[in-house]
């Protein structure tokens, strides 16, 4: 069985658009921007690990999702 990092390269060296893994800051949003900025701010207390968990997640489930595209693309399978 390949890991998830396994097939994110396999997509990419057959040219497939893949995610990026999702970054350690959030994306500006009203709940965690600056105030008079776009710089994001991470989220504090026991919200990060449980929202980061999320991000990663949701990434593995969108990698998994074109591997077997791809897997289902490929010539000779059905």
């Amino acid at each position: 069985m390949l890991t998830i990092d396994q097939k994110e390269a396999i997509l990419r060296r057959a040219g497939t658009t893949v995610p990026d893994f999702p970054s350690a800051r959030p994306p500006a949003s009203e709940g965690n921007a600056c105030p008079g900025g776009d710089t994001p701010v991470p989220p504090r207390g026991r919200e990060a690990p449980r929202m980061r968990r999320q991000a990663i997640d949701a990434w593995s489930a969108a990698v998994a999702a074109l591997y077997v595209e791809h897997l289902a693309a490929l010539p000779g399978k059905r």
